[in-house]
């Protein structure tokens, strides 16, 4: 830390920074934009405290080259720099803030989804960052800047913080915590690229409805989680319907719940869905769900309250894989997902399926497997990825010391990974990610369905057409056979 910010008495300019890797960018393989749940609520708290001026830069929505965000965050001069990124941002967030402190005096701390994963990494000797606040921080950031404008001692209050943020912070009680603010350019942003039935130019709002997640899948990390910890925290129902009726207000007309996992608790869901009914809302709304989490009762109700897609995490269509990867107590998974995408059909609600391939020990005929699953399932729209072992997950708990740490910062679950864990050899993988996308999509039945049913969604929102366009690249040729 530098001299002059030891004798800083105030720090009243706040930025926000979400980083967006070049690895990820280079890719270039559609993704949904959401929002940086965690700078948004820290948003919320400092703006609606007297004598703080906050501003937020996220680079997923706005990129910028890293020269324009150094100049731009030197011109405006904060006091405090928070970022967030992720480990596939390490390099970045270790030169970032390092090229600002060269030209200004700011406190930086680093929070997020890498900073959680391995805080360690980012408090090196010759790390700039002064401080990390690992885990859901908005109000432990808030509390660390408002003790900083009181308390005499700046070495002090961060050496207190240092002993505190040993473990990731959790926020117990949700409802608590302002609401994020959005104006409408961010509403139209943030958006998800999935195909939804209705002719109407899409504009999203995002909520978490619940915090934390109980299960133990070898592969779930912070780096793909919107929460942390396994305690699972609920928002009441009335607060999360009041967000909604706020995001409708400023434009949005359709809702994404971004929880970890909406239907780890039923009563949760049911409550959400009555509140929805009782004030006659007509909002469409998204969700991720677990297949072992629901019923006939749930899907009914899910329906009647607005539901437009469930997201589904199905990984695997052989049952040793699903094993392996900590996914489910069930050992019939292939007849809990055809009973659960029928029940789906039943009830009229479209369906995502989320299969993952190059997973530990994984062969060519289980692949397969995952490919049969998928036509069977019959989802509207299906999502493949490889298998990462991202830090903090324990898949790479048990690989960390065998591997040069410096290859995780290129892991991207859509682009081949520089290590191979299944039984394929690395060109046999990336045809069977291409292979994948082509039996499903391709299929005559998919492609007459899928044009009469998203035609004129497809119409109102090209922007979401043109970026899954880009699995095309991915792709040689899609009339060119596969050598396998």
């Amino acid at each position: 830390m530098s001299m002059n910010i030891a004798l800083k008495k105030k720090f009243r300019k706040i930025l926000l920074v979400k980083l967006n890797s070049s690895v990820i960018e280079s890719v270039g393989f559609p993704r949904a934009c959401r929002p940086p749940f965690l700078l948004k609520y820290a948003e919320a708290i400092l703006t609606a405290k007297a004598g703080y001026e906050v501003k937020l830069i996220d680079c997923l929505i706005c990129p910028q080259k890293i020269d324009a965000l150094i100049a731009s965050t030197i011109k405006w001069s904060p006091d405090v720099l928070v970022i967030s990124g992720t480990t596939i941002d390490s390099s970045l967030f270790q030169q970032y803030p390092r090229m600002v402190k060269e030209r200004i005096d700011a406190l930086v701390i680093g929070v997020g989804q890498g900073i959680t994963a391995i805080p360690t990494e980012y408090l090196s000797l010759d790390s700039a960052v002064d401080l990390t606040l690992p885990g859901e921080a908005e109000e432990e950031l808030v509390g660390l800047i408002e003790m900083l404008n009181t308390d005499g001692s700046i070495k002090k209050v961060l050496d207190n913080y240092r002993a505190k943020a040993e473990g990731p912070f959790l926020v117990e009680d949700l409802n608590r915590l302002p609401f994020p603010a959005y104006d409408i350019k961010e509403l139209k942003r943030y958006r998800f690229i999935y195909p939804i039935a209705k002719a109407k130019k899409l504009v999203w709002g995002h909520i978490l409805s619940s915090r934390g997640c109980p299960y133990s899948c070898i592969f779930c990390s912070q780096m793909t989680r919107e929460s942390y910890g396994a305690k699972v925290r609920l928002r009441s129902a009335v607060n999360i319907v009041d967000e909604i009726e706020c995001l409708t207000a400023r434009g949005a007309n359709i809702i994404s719940f971004d929880d970890d996992n909406f239907t780890t608790v039923r009563e949760h869901v049911l409550a959400i869905c009555e509140e929805i009914r009782r004030r006659h809302l007509k909002i469409d709304w998204i969700t991720h769900a677990r297949v072992d989490n629901m019923s006939a009762e749930l899907l009914r109700a899910m329906k009647q309250a607005g539901c437009v897609l469930i997201r589904f995490g199905i990984e695997s269509g052989s049952q040793r894989i699903v094993d392996i990867l900590g996914k489910t107590k069930y050992k019939d998974w292939v007849s809990l997902c055809e009973g659960v995408f029928s029940k789906a059909r039943e009830n009229k609600i479209p369906t995502a399926a989320l299969f993952q391939i190059g997973c530990p020990s994984e062969t060519e005929k289980e692949i397969w497997q995952s490919i049969e699953l998928a036509k069977k399932l019959k989802p509207d729209i299906i999502q493949v990825s490889y298998f990462i072992p991202y830090p903090g997950s324990s898949a790479y708990l048990e690989i960390k010391d065998k591997i040069n740490q410096s290859v995780f910062s290129q892991m991207y679950h859509y682009n081949a990974p520089p290590v191979n864990f299944s039984k394929l050899e690395m060109e046999e993988l990336k045809s069977m990610f291409k292979l994948f996308y082509k039996k499903f999509i391709l299929s005559p039945s998919f492609i007459i369905s899928h044009f009469f049913k998203y035609a004129m969604f497809y119409l109102y929102n090209l922007d979401v057409l043109f970026e899954l366009l880009k699995i095309r690249k991915h792709f040689q040729k899609w009339t060119e056979p596969l050598k396998l």
